[in-house]
């Protein structure tokens, strides 16, 4: 009696006065929904299993007397007002079936053991396994008994209530035990196997569930005790197996040898032993099979070549519902009709457990469907489970009813804690359950599929190869989120998927890290030809990953923007800027419309006014950009706010009369022109108060027009006759007007009274002239021609008639011939602090010089086709539009500075942040610096007669000193934001090097001939109370670095040698102390810095590494690390601030950064190529997120190293996205779903 209990007969009589089963069923049902506990809750107060809980709630089992108490406790705990009541029920049941026979069929479940009296039909077949079982263990047999049988033969029934019952009966002396793998677990099976002692026979049932269940760690473990087992000569193993394992079985040896012995093999049953297996177990309780019935099931049942191995447990299901459903002795052939036939009484019974539990069919189908399994051959087969399993991925508060009805009618079978369907036959026999099977199919297959290959994974040593990838993969990930899926999983399982995961997800790592590396190198081609390409590549490549590659493309743009690029369409386009609110107006020569760009604090609009009648030929906006004047090819001007898109007024530059014409001396409007003073208008200009508009008329000249308020247009107020303009431009202080022909000529003159001529320019060769600009200061004038030349004049104010010019005005040339473009110059700009000047040419460049020092300001912009036209939008923004449609912006923010055709070689930024200095040999540069690193002010410091500069400068830390190095040894040092300086004497060379102590009290200065000079700086520094030392090192002495405590000071030398001088000597009369000399390198050792928070020494060296060194112990320093890569000799170390990072620069114009975290393990981050050919020193900011360098030409460039506000800055300064041809062309269509 499995479990302790009882199984009664529902169908038999019982007396009047006790209740019926069904009742007291009713009964106990109603409490337990009343008590709105779960079966397993009440199981663990209880102190009883999940399945007996159930079996005594339905009445499957009635409980014995030496359970009472437990009974009590369960009926007290559902609610129960008398429990003893509802106890004595329940033993009144037990005494009306008390000596009648119980029902002799077992329907789906197997025979026990103890059932072998009603167990009739394998007679023949148990006696030769008897046989077979006891002549393996007579003779010591080392491997097993193989008995194999379909699904429904009959082999776990046979197993027990055939050969255990009998070796139990006839050999008592045999110790005989019988286990599954589903009903023990992995653990016990081991200790029953391992604790096993012959002699005697081990039955091991349902042997698939080791080939497929158990993940290889439980595996190896099983087959290890299953062989030392099989290997003991006083016991004989019997093994049940089904024979679609048949093949998996034969992998393993021992099974092998079992199989290729004589095993036994479960065939279908014979009609007399159908016969028996009908009759005989009814004769045994006294129950009679009418012969009629006998026939019907033979007939039903098939011959032995049929499908008796499905139908046997149909057979037994049909007797046992028959016996069930009926309280008359005789089991007839009536009542067999009534139940539909064999097939379909188990399908009945299915559909009203169904029916009854009321949970409908996604809870049951989720049950079932996790009861279930495909075998080898792919048909399902029942899978055991374990309750909490199917509690926590299963259909919640329902399952436990679901669980509970199904195995009250015997069609699952609950063992301690799991569960199982009770035969395969309900698979196949109740077709919603065969339909959900098929529903779910493709993921049963899956989840198979999975399972075999981590098998194969484990048994080929976790053999890479072997793990999940792709589709199959992505199909593992699905089953794992489904819960009814995942539970199926074993821990190998998930290792095997886990282990996939990270395999596929280093392949995708190198893949986009091969990707990013790709992405970073065409970002650095299309640097020259298209900035703002180049720049969404390189964001791309870091999105993409972050390599040190496209870190190194993203962090070097950041040292100048390559600016927005807005779309439009090809041809000849035309600009305007609003010089106060830096709006833009451009137009499309395709569409006829012009599109008007308004920057706000957050973001950026975008309008597009028109279509305009006839191609638009120029554009001007107010200062304030409230006011868009667009001029066209038929002569027309219109006004518009472009704020609010309106048109405010139209009109025609009238020329009323013919009058002689500024610069040619020629009178009246040509032949062949629109009318009386109508052409097309090539150039238009506000007055600053927006008051006045300037319209160029090409063949008649400028028209001065009133604009009021509202912006209606007045009669013109004005005319300057000119013959063929191209272009105009203002001086309102002075009332000049210069105006550029189409003859190349370049003409100045008054804008109020009578048309005057002050100045005109004109060159044999030069072409048109289509360009002119006045600085905003009024100091400058520019033109532009067709040959490539760009003029540049100086206007200054005369008593008399002046050289160049009259009427007051001066004019004197400036050379710019030498900065030639290859073609036409086709428009010019001032920046509105009249220190830049721009120019654009037909050969696609952008050039910007200052006007200070008449030499190139940047590096030229170069862009895709012809531009157009030129306009600063601010003093760092430059604007361009080309050919190609597009408008484009430029920073130009380092040129502020200006260059010279001098190297700079050091820069130094003070604790703050607020200043910076760099130095060549000509000169000193101060800026003081805004919030995000540009400068908003800077001062030129020039050499003292016969005190030329060396190149070497510092500031003190707090930003209130600078010192400047000289080439005879003497140092220069003022205050930053003030006049007067003084000369700090004791070195007779040229310095190399400057550096402040971390505190501001020392100045140390590093002299080519050997000597290092420090110098004490009190309080009175700026009456010159200085105190001095020096100690000589091996010449020429490069480069000098404090530590942070101030006790330690490094100096490098050309000889190779890094020297070590302890400083607490100076507090005494001991001066410097040399305390270690050291080679860091093969080669000169130059940059010196140290680790602000560590005695760590990073020196870099001409043999182009970089090494650092333990200093803890400043008379034995060890080196950490040495760094490599360079190509150009490591000019300059620093530390950031915050000790994280090393940046190098070197001779060949690259940055490298590391992470310095690890001083042992240094990490490359980024080596960042400067636009200029060497950097030959760097500085960090203070807070670490941004890097400056210098190098040739006195250029400074500052690079964001935070890549996140790297990527919001760049795409910030993008404007237009790429289209979508754009992006197939670059190749990017499949690279991102985000257009850059």
């Amino acid at each position: 009696m499995a479990g302790g209990m009882e199984m009664i007969d529902p169908g038999i009589h019982v007396r009047a006065e006790i209740p019926t089963r069904e009742s007291v069923v009713a009964e106990l049902e109603r409490l337990k929904k009343s008590s709105a506990r779960s079966y397993r809750s009440l199981a663990r107060e209880v102190g009883l299993s999940f399945s007996t809980v159930c079996d005594w709630i339905k009445l499957t089992h009635l409980p014995f007397p030496r359970q009472r108490d437990h009974f009590v406790a369960l009926v007290r705990a559902m609610g129960a007002q008398d429990p003893e009541h509802i106890y004595s029920m329940v033993q009144g049941l037990r005494e009306a079936v008390r000596d009648r026979p119980r029902n002799p069929y077992r329907g789906l479940r197997p025979f026990t053991e103890g059932e072998s009296r009603l167990f009739f039909g394998r007679e023949a077949l148990t006696d030769r396994l008897v046989h077979q079982t006891l002549e393996g263990l007579e003779r010591g047999r080392a491997h097993p008994v193989m008995v194999i049988g379909a699904s429904g033969s009959g082999k776990s029934s046979i197993l027990r209530a055939g050969l255990m019952a009998e070796l139990i009966a006839d050999h008592p002396g045999l110790g005989v035990d019988y286990m599954t793998l589903a009903e023990l677990g992995v653990d016990e099976t081991v200790a029953r196997l391992s604790g096993f002692r012959g002699p005697g026979v081990v039955i091991v049932d349902q042997f698939e569930e080791w080939l497929s269940g158990a993940r290889a760690p439980d595996a190896a473990r099983l087959m290890t005790a299953f062989a030392e087992l099989s290997n003991a000569s006083d016991v004989q193993v019997v093994v049940g197996i089904r024979s679609d394992y048949f093949a998996r079985a034969s992998t393993h040896e021992l099974l092998l040898a079992g199989l290729q012995d004589t095993p036994t093999v479960i065939g279908p049953m014979t009609s007399e032993e159908v016969t028996r297996a009908i009759v005989r177990p009814a004769t045994r309780v006294s129950l009679t099979v009418e012969p009629e019935l006998v026939a019907q099931l033979l007939a039903e049942f098939g011959e032995p070549s049929g499908s008796g191995s499905v139908s046997l447990p149909l057979l037994s299901h049909v007797l046992y519902v028959l016996v069930e459903s009926s309280d008359r002795r005789m089991i007839g052939i009536d009542h067999y009709r009534e139940l539909g036939g064999m097939r379909t009484a188990l399908e009945n019974t299915a559909e009203e457990a169904f029916t009854a539990t009321h949970c409908g069919e996604a809870a049951c189908r989720l049950l079932f469907t996790q009861l279930v399994e495909l075998g080898p051959d792919g048909q399902a087969t029942r899978r055991v489970c374990r309750i909490d399993d199917l509690h926590r991925h299963g259909a919640g508060a329902d399952l436990e009813t679901l669980v509970a009805e199904f195995a009250s009618g015997r069609l699952l079978t609950l063992d301690r804690d799991t569960v199982t369907i009770s035969h395969e036959a309900l698979l196949t026999s109740w077709p919603r359950l065969a339909t959900w099977i098929e529903q779910e199919r493709d993921r049963l297959e899956a989840m198979n599929r999975l399972q075999a290959a981590c098998l194969t994974w484990r048994r080929t040593g976790e053999d890479p190869a072997g793990l999940l990838r792709g589709s199959l993969l992505a199909t593992a990930g699905e089953l794992e989120s489904l819960p009814h899926m995942a539970v199926r999983l074993t821990a190998d399982d998930r290792e095997f998927i886990s282990a996939s995961r990270r395999a596929e997800q280093r392949r995708a790592e190198a893949a986009a890290a091969a990707r990013s590396r790709d992405l970073a190198m065409r970002s650095d081609l299309w640097t020259r030809i298209d900035p703002n390409t180049s720049a969404r590549l390189a964001i791309l490549a870091y999105e993409t990953a972050a390599t040190v590659e496209a870190r190194s493309a993203l962090i070097g743009m950041t040292a100048s923007l390559p600016g927005a690029r807005y779309l439009g369409g090809p041809g000849p386009t035309v600009l305007a800027v609003a010089g106060g609110s830096g709006t833009i107006a451009y137009s499309n020569p395709v569409t006829g419309q012009v599109r008007v760009l308004e920057t706000f604090a957050d973001h950026e609009s975008s309008t597009h006014l028109g279509p305009f009648g006839s191609d638009v030929t120029s554009l001007a906006l107010s200062h304030d950009g409230r006011m868009l004047a667009v001029g066209r090819l038929d002569g027309t001007v219109e006004v518009w706010d472009p704020t609010v898109a309106r048109r405010l007024d139209s009109f025609v530059p009238i020329v009323s009369s013919p009058v002689d014409c500024l610069g040619t001396g020629a009178g009246g409007p040509p032949s062949g022109s629109n009318g009386p003073g109508r052409d097309a208008v090539t150039a238009l200009r506000f007055s600053r108060g927006g008051d006045l508009l300037w319209s160029a008329v090409r063949q008649f000249g400028c028209v001065c027009s009133p604009i009021d308020g509202d912006g209606t247009v007045a009669e013109p107020l004005g005319f300057v006759p000119v013959r063929s303009v191209l272009d105009l431009a203002l001086d309102e202080e002075r009332g000049l007007i210069a105006v550029s022909t189409a003859d190349g000529a370049v003409s100045l003159g008054r804008t109020g009274g009578a048309a005057e001529q002050i100045w005109c320019h004109r060159t044999d060769g030069s072409g048109p002239a289509p360009a002119v600009a006045i600085s905003p200061d009024g100091r400058l004038l520019a033109a532009g021609f067709h040959d490539g030349r760009v003029g540049l004049w100086a206007l200054r104010t005369t008593s008399g008639s002046g050289t160049g010019g009259i009427g007051g005005i001066g004019v004197d040339r400036l050379e710019l011939d030498r900065h030639k473009f290859g073609t036409w110059v086709n428009s010019v700009d001032f920046d509105p602090t009249s220190r830049l000047l721009a120019a654009a040419s037909s050969d696609g460049m952008l050039r910007v010089w200052g006007v200070d020092t008449l030499a190139p300001a940047t590096g030229d912009r170069r862009h895709p086709t012809v531009v157009t036209a030129v306009r600063f939008r601010d003093p760092t923004t430059v604007v361009t539009t080309a050919e190609d449609g597009t408008a484009r912006t430029w920073d130009v923010g380092d040129a502020l500075i200006g260059h010279s055709e001098d190297s700079a070689w050091s820069l130094d930024i003070d604790r703050s942040g607020r200043f910076a200095i760099t130095a060549s040999r000509n000169e000193a540069r101060i800026a003081e610096v805004g919030t995000d690193s540009s400068p908003v002010d800077f001062r030129r410091i020039l050499p003292h007669p016969g005190h030329d500069f060396s190149g070497a400068a510092a500031l003190s830390p707090g930003g209130d000193w600078y010192a400047i190095g000289t080439r005879t040894g003497p140092i220069r040092v003022g205050p930053v934001d003030g006049d007067g300086d003084q000369l700090f004497t004791g070195l007779d060379a040229l310095v190399e090097h400057l550096a402040f102590s971390s505190d501001g009290s020392l100045l140390g200065a590093a002299g080519r001939d050997g000597r290092v000079g420090l110098w004490r700086l009190g309080l009175g520094l700026g009456d010159g109370g200085t105190e001095f030392e020096s100690f000589e090192v091996c010449p020429p002495a490069l480069a000098l670095a404090f530590d942070s405590g101030g006790g330690l000071l490094a100096v490098t030398s050309e000889s190779g040698d890094t020297t070590l001088a302890g400083l607490d000597g100076l507090d005494s009369t001991g001066g410097p102390e040399v305390l270690s000399t050291f080679r860091p390198g093969d080669s000169f050792a130059l940059g010196v810095a140290f680790h602000p928070d560590r005695p760590v020494l990073a020196v870099g060296n001409a043999d182009r590494s970089v090494s650092l060194w333990d200093c803890a112990q400043p008379r034995q320093p060890r080196i950490l690390s040495r760094l490599r890569g360079p190509a150009g000799s490591t000019f300059a170390v620093e530390f950031s601030p915050d000790g994280r990072r090393l940046a190098v620069g070197t001779t060949d114009g690259v940055l490298w950064i590391w992470d310095v975290s690890s001083l042992r393990s240094p990490r490359l981050v980024a080596r960042i190529r400067s636009p200029e050919q060497g950097v030959y020193a760097v500085a960090f900011w203070p807070l670490a997120d941004r890097i400056s360098g210098v190098g040739p030409r006195h250029r400074c460039f500052t690079w964001t190293l935070d890549e996140d506000r790297a990527v919001k800055m760049i795409r910030a300064a993008l404007g237009d996205e790429l289209t979508a041809d754009e992006s197939e062309v670059l190749g990017l269509a499949s690279d991102s779903e985000d257009p850059l």
